[in-house]
């Protein structure tokens, strides 16, 4: 599997891990018995910490390289997957969303990046590759479609 291959799939599973997190990350948080303004001030957590710190996701892409700041995305990723299935307070569970929402900011924006410094110069082949990202943030959204109204569907029972 060449890189760009493997960078678009990781892309797609990281995409799609970020999006479905978010359809069940409120009935998640209730069971773990937090109030709805602490859920409330969770997903604003995530959200500041996937969407507002692109920009330094990518200075630091930029700095430090593309592929360490993917790796470190990965890690984070990890490290948020381990501390969200062992949380029993909520200060694990800020920690836990800050790590998933910087790792999947850190892996996407710098993948993008990687992805288009592999296009070279050639306006066509950059392109076709933002039309390959597109492509797999659809497939994202009718997975997590699919997968949220099955949630539901199986919580209204």
């Amino acid at each position: 599997m060449n890189l760009q291959k493997l960078l678009l799939t990781r892309r797609f599973f990281s995409t799609l891990a970020f999006f479905s997190m978010q359809t069940v990350f409120f009935i998640y948080l209730q069971g773990k018995g937090l109030s709805n303004s602490e859920i409330a001030f969770s997903l604003s957590l995530l959200f500041f910490c996937n969407q507002a710190l692109a920009i330094l996701a990518g200075i630091w892409g930029d700095r430090f390289g593309l592929a360490k700041m993917m790796l470190l995305g990965c890690f984070l990723d990890v490290i948020a997957y381990i501390f969200f299935l062992s949380a029993d307070n909520y200060i694990l569970l800020l920690i836990a969303t800050t790590c998933f929402g910087l790792g999947s900011c850190l892996f996407g924006t710098n993948a993008k990046a990687c992805l288009l410094v592999l296009a070279g110069e050639e306006y066509k082949e950059k392109t076709r590759l933002q039309g390959k990202i597109f492509k797999s943030l659809l497939y994202v959204v009718y997975v997590c479609t699919f997968v949220s109204d099955s949630f539901y569907q199986i919580q209204s029972y």
